[in-house]
């Protein structure tokens, strides 16, 4: 009973404002590239082969904290920047980060019938970035004129970002060792795409 209390405790103090959709621990292809470890769902028809047919599996999760959230959201809902959240001459720091997951192309061999030995080959690119802005750069999106209030505005705007991207092709084999327990190794090339730093 103590436990159900402090769950709807939980539940009742916090508002999400997200939805989050997890392939992990599914035992799909997904999975299977992601740990290495893990079986894949079901090989096709020809039990040897387990493919994605080329559509892509596309993850993506972001984050906003800080003042500026209430500010973002209320763009975001209502079409309108309301800034009376945000506190000018404090220089308070809101932070963002996006992390992005997409497989282009996976495939599965059995080499075994039963499913307990498996090679697999596959293509993704993954992406993610985080940015760290103070209130007054929120600020300044609203108006010049919050600025205009006869204070010394020294380093408001220090501000980073920092943003990368690559490709990753990946070779992984896993190997059933018995009914408790499995052997997955991933061998991974990583071909940069894209890195930059703002400070």
């Amino acid at each position: 009973m103590k436990f159900l209390f402090a769950l709807l405790l939980f539940l009742i103090y916090f508002d999400a404002q997200a939805q989050q959709f997890a392939q992990y621990n599914t035992g799909t292809l997904f999975d299977s590239f992601e740990n290495p470890a893990q079986r894949a769902f079901t090989p096709d028809s020809s039990r040897q082969f387990a493919f994605n047919f080329f559509v892509p599996t596309i993850t993506a999760n972001s984050a906003f904290n800080g003042n500026g959230r209430q500010s973002l959201l209320s763009l975001l809902n209502n079409g309108t920047y309301n800034s009376t959240a945000l506190n000018n001459g404090s220089a308070k720091l809101n932070s963002f980060q996006i992390n992005s997951n997409n497989y282009w192309f996976m495939l599965k061999v059995y080499t075994r019938l039963d499913g307990d030995q498996e090679l697999g080959i596959s293509a993704q690119t993954q992406a993610s970035g985080h940015a760290s802005f103070t209130d007054e750069t929120l600020l300044l999106l609203d108006s010049y004129k919050n600025f205009d209030n006869g204070l010394a505005n020294n380093n408001l705007f220090n501000s980073n970002l920092n943003a990368q991207a690559y490709h990753q092709f990946s070779l992984s084999y896993r190997q059933k060792i018995s009914s408790a327990v499995s052997f997955g190794a991933k061998l991974s090339a990583l071909l940069g795409i894209y890195y930059n730093q703002f400070n």
